[in-house]
């Protein structure tokens, strides 16, 4: 493109917006994880079945957070881009799961997991786009 060509790609905010989401969302899952675990520490019986319901607690959270952040950056699209952010968080939680020696990726659980993180992701966007503005009136 020329220098003084004022048309944009309407895909590169998109891209940044999902980026950005995904990023504030993986953190946001990360340190609810880390207080979960801070937690179950200090028991002195850790209880495995409450971790499967924790780490989907925390991974709906950090869909949530994905969608609703790449949704408020870019101002519109809210579905598209609250799913397409949650999306991106998926595929880093999916490419951890493969890495560790019992993931979950293939089995129903992944599936419903996945399912809820592109559900909280794309409400998060639409909650954050549908969010109204205050009106100041004079």
């Amino acid at each position: 493109m020329k220098k003084g060509d004022n048309h944009q790609n309407p895909i590169g905010p998109l891209v940044r917006a999902s980026l950005l989401g995904c990023g504030c969302g993986a953190l946001l899952c990360s340190l609810l994880l880390l207080l979960a675990a801070a937690v179950l520490a200090s028991l002195d019986q850790i209880p495995e079945a409450a971790l499967q319901p924790i780490v989907l607690i925390a991974a709906v959270a950090g869909g949530f957070f994905a969608g609703f952040i790449s949704a408020r950056f870019l101002g519109h699209m809210g579905l598209i881009v609250g799913i397409s952010g949650s999306f991106l968080l998926l595929l880093i939680i999916m490419g951890i799961s493969l890495l560790l020696p019992d993931g979950d990726c293939l089995l129903p659980s992944a599936i419903t997991k996945a399912c809820a993180i592109l559900l909280s992701g794309a409400l998060g966007g639409m909650v954050s786009v549908g969010k109204r503005k205050k009106i100041r009136r004079r």
